[in-house]
């Protein structure tokens, strides 16, 4: 057989798949979503400084943190009952749980000054007052994608994503005089987009809700607060605190360069693994009352290694002279805090989508144990870059402490969910080698030809990357 009737007959395997199928129609909002951002990105890269994006990323830690903790964790529960009227009512605590700490937040509103002095930036202040607004807007849309996604309405989830990322666009150009502020209110209104769409697509899920005994089922799902919520938190500290950190040792500066880095390799990236990890927790709950959730974690963590290896290496290789091109010249550091970054953001990419493990089978406990290991690594790694008072080696520490971090959280993972680790270590060194591979003709390029040729052969390379990678099947 060909090899290009072998690629055709496994893309149409592909098409076939109910996964597949519903990756597919959630990527294709989210690349649309992606697509748009990114398009704006190189406009406001020269409307805003980096430091304007410095102050953004520091409002965001606090408040994607917060916003991650307001459903209690109860969100992760809305697929593990069998009744639908059952999940109905654990969606139902989690939008109460999200309004209640929104409206709490506002009790705090009088000490944001203190507040954005403790986080280093005291100019963050005015910006603060919308905290409670995206801590509950995101906390009520989180809950309402995990219903939809119970239910498989992929193709609602996919609108409203799109929907998000026009009115941040169109704020964030709209308000470029604003400095900061136009960055912070373009974020929030967005949230405020997707937790309301959200909900009024999920009304059915309230409804349905009417009908059960919310004590009762908060009692029955009381791990999840109990130890989902403080694991979750103890995770998203180790996201969210490197820009908190970073703020205070070397200025708003870096840190808008740290946050144009990561979400120029983690948001393209993360559009395909958020939206497996959509899919992944349906199936997962669904494989775990059969007896097969080590066969799926294996499958879905090599389609991830796979998808995510090429982009990521090709940012390592190009980063510098990328972001130069893309963003400007005075964002190639962006480029080269990238390239320091790669290891820790490629298995950042890979893990997260596949913590739902935990949910599924209500290992809470363990959880809680990987998310302060997590904590502990990553801010090891960010303790010893501080002390080095440079900025290069602080990346270069974080990149280490993270990539351990992520490293322990993937091998409890394949522990709970009856996983081989070998086999998951060793899908992912396949996936390494061969984008390795791949980009040896643009690095050669890059050498001798610039940019342009480095980026054109790097292209080819993907083509050919993604030949290889291509799934053979998929259910």
């Amino acid at each position: 057989m060909s090899r290009g009737r072998a690629v055709a007959d496994r893309l149409r395997a592909l098409a076939e798949g109910r996964s597949l199928r519903h990756v597919l129609t959630l990527v294709t909002g989210a690349t649309a979503a992606q697509a748009l951002l990114f398009a704006a990105r190189p406009l406001l890269t020269r409307l805003y400084t980096p430091e304007a994006f410095g102050l953004l990323g520091v409002f965001v830690a606090p408040a994607y943190l917060l916003a991650v903790l307001a459903t209690l964790r109860y969100e992760d529960a809305i697929a593990v009952p069998r009744e639908p009227r059952d999940g109905a009512g654990v969606f139902a605590l989690a939008v109460v749980a999200a309004v209640a700490t929104g409206l709490l937040l506002l009790l705090g509103l009088p000490f944001r000054s203190a507040a954005a002095t403790a986080l280093g930036a005291p100019e963050l202040a005015p910006l603060l007052v919308w905290v409670p607004l995206v801590t509950a807007a995101l906390g009520v849309a989180g809950a309402a994608r995990t219903w939809l996604a119970r239910v498989e309405r992929y193709r609602a989830m996919s609108a409203v994503v799109l929907a998000q990322a026009v009115v941040v666009v169109a704020v964030q150009v709209g308000l470029a005089d604003a400095g900061a502020w136009g960055l912070v209110v373009g974020t929030a209104l967005g949230a405020a987009v997707l937790g309301g769409a959200s909900l009024a697509l999920a009304a059915d899920g309230v409804a349905l809700a009417r009908r059960v005994d919310l004590g009762a089922l908060a009692r029955r799902f009381r791990r999840f607060p109990l130890f989902g919520l403080p694991a979750s938190g103890l995770g998203q500290l180790a996201v969210r605190l490197p820009p908190l950190v970073l703020v205070g040792a070397f200025g708003p500066a870096v840190v808008g360069y740290f946050t144009v880095a990561v979400a120029s390799v983690a948001v393209p990236v993360g559009l395909v693994t958020e939206a497996v990890g959509q899919v992944f927790y349906v199936r997962a709950a669904e494989a775990e009352r059969a007896g097969r959730l080590g066969e799926l974690v294996e499958r879905v963590f090599s389609r991830l290694a796979a998808f995510a290896a090429f982009p990521v290496l090709a940012v390592a290789l190009l980063g510098p002279d990328l972001f130069a091109v893309v963003f400007s010249e005075p964002w190639r550091t962006a480029g080269e805090f990238a390239r320091l970054l790669a290891p820790w953001l490629l298995l950042a990419a890979v893990a997260p989508p596949l913590t739902r493990v935990f949910d599924v089978t209500e290992r809470q406990r363990s959880e809680l144990a990987v998310g302060a290991w997590t904590a502990a690594l990553v801010g090891a790694g960010l303790a010893v870059g501080v002390w080095t008072g440079e900025v290069g080696p602080a990346l270069v520490a974080l990149a280490v402490g993270g990539a351990l971090a992520r490293v322990v959280q993937l091998g409890w993972i394949a522990h709970v969910g009856r996983a081989s680790g070998a086999r998951m270590a060793l899908d992912l060194g396949r996936s390494v080698v061969a984008a390795s591979v791949c980009l040896v003709p643009a690095a050669l390029a890059l050498a001798w030809g610039g940019v342009w040729a480095g980026l054109g052969a790097a292209v080819v390379g993907g083509v050919a990357y993604a030949v290889w990678a291509l799934p053979a099947d998929e259910s």
